[in-house]
């Protein structure tokens, strides 16, 4: 059965706005979304490249359109268009003629239909108590458009995937999270059994990485990395004239129109951070990058000194070219070692932002100690896991039973929660 209950969206603060008045709220929240998505010029085209002519791109067969239209999950929520997943599934054969056709047209063209490029946005809260200071911004887009960004994502990453850092984990097929960790932890491992050396591994954070993305430079990103030039129109297309609007409690606020971004919910944004991201530290200390969350790490000696300031600076200096924020107050440095005497550690700072210290620090959602215990990871995995559990035994004193359980619920609530984090 394709449906699924909706979930009880969580009350946004906004001072000196009336709590139950939903579309002033929404236009507020809206209006702080675009403040970020307007900050950067748009797309200008002469600054790029001559890209044509080229090659035109292969044609879809309507079979591989029918194969992406049955894939669909049902669950998903529809975007502006209110076509529900479910019926582009069960009328998969009848609408994939039609859609392919219109799909092949539109990268004939190089021109993306102005309904693709319209978003629903979804304030998800980062924190609670809420506000609108602390909420990220998910789009919810025609399915029609992401069929289609799905062929043009794997031209993308078929194209530049010679060129991708290695140590890019994100978006890329047979990698994942915990291949990030592994690699890193056994890092970490390795070089604190060595005698007198110190492993110092900083976390960096960028200020609205996906919000604030510069078209300009993404795009030549990708014609950097290797994109074949007949796809690049497109891509320009589907970046530009775009438009969103915020759904909070069922209400909707009035369209706004980004200038810059790539946004999240969307098949393609991702790929194209990947684009934007590779050259960070490419050539530089090890590193490890999962999209937009970057990890660095160097052991040292006090025979070898800790050059991580200049590889700091020289990030730095990437971050102002490719028109992007460093956000210092979220950035950690956590230091490893096994030496018995104390030794002098480095100050690090970015943009002349001292960089804090700390004992423990999270990477992708694991905490890693100083002392590469895992006391806080498991009693934070204990506690919510139990949590999880109470919800179920509560469902079953109701009289719920186990085959009435939604196995979505289940694997959500406790199943999924233990693999990924263990």
């Amino acid at each position: 059965m394709c449906s699924k209950t909706p979930k009880k969206e969580a009350r946004i603060d906004v001072p000196g706005i009336n709590p139950l008045d939903f579309v002033r709220i929404a236009n507020a929240v809206n209006a702080k979304f675009i403040k970020v998505s307007q900050s950067l010029e748009p797309l200008d085209l002469s600054a790029l490249p001559s890209f044509l002519p080229s090659p035109p791109l292969p044609t879809i067969p309507v079979w591989e359109v029918y194969n992406r239209l049955s894939s669909i999950d049902c669950h998903k929520s529809p975007g502006p268009d209110m076509i529900p997943p479910k019926i582009l599934k069960e009328f998969a054969c009848e609408i994939s003629i039609p859609l392919c056709d219109i799909i092949n047209c539109s990268f004939d063209e190089g021109v993306v239909p102005r309904q693709w490029k319209e978003a629903t946005v979804v304030p998800i809260p980062k924190s609670s108590p809420c506000n609108k200071d602390e909420l990220r911004p998910i789009s919810l887009t025609a399915q029609l458009s992401k069929i289609c960004e799905h062929f043009a994502g794997n031209w993308i990453l078929n194209d530049i995937m010679p060129n991708l850092d290695p140590m890019q984990f994100g978006s890329r097929q047979n990698r994942s999270t915990t291949h990030n960790l592994v690699s890193l932890m056994d890092f970490m491992y390795r070089t604190s059994d060595v005698s007198d050396s110190v492993c110092t591994v900083i976390t960096t954070d960028f200020a609205k990485a996906f919000d604030a993305v510069d078209h300009t430079v993404a795009v030549q990103c990708l014609l950097d990395l290797g994109v074949r030039p007949s796809l690049i129109p497109w891509i320009c297309s589907f970046m530009t004239d775009r438009q969103q609007k915020v759904r909070y409690q069922g209400h909707l606020s009035d369209w706004e129109y980004p200038t810059c971004g790539v946004a999240q919910g969307t098949v393609l944004g991702p790929i194209v951070f990947l684009a934007l991201i590779n050259s960070a530290l490419q050539d530089g200390p090890h590193h490890w990058k999962y999209v937009d969350d970057m990890t660095i790490a160097q052991s040292w000696s006090p025979k070898v000194p800790c050059t991580l300031q200049q590889t700091l600076n020289g990030l730095d200096t990437w971050v102002n070219e490719h028109k992007m924020k460093l956000n210092p107050s979220k950035c950690k440095v956590v230091h490893v070692t096994g030496m018995r005497q104390k030794t002098a550690l480095p100050t690090l700072s970015v943009n002349q932002n001292i960089l804090e210290v700390c004992d423990t620090v999270k990477v992708l959602g694991v905490t890693i100690q100083a002392d590469l215990k895992w006391n806080s990871q498991v009693d934070y995995m204990l506690t919510s896991a139990n949590r999880k559990l109470f919800v179920l035994c509560r469902l079953k004193k109701f009289g719920v039973k186990d085959p009435e359980l939604n196995p979505e619920f289940k694997n959500g609530r406790a199943e999924s929660f233990w693999a990924s984090g263990i």
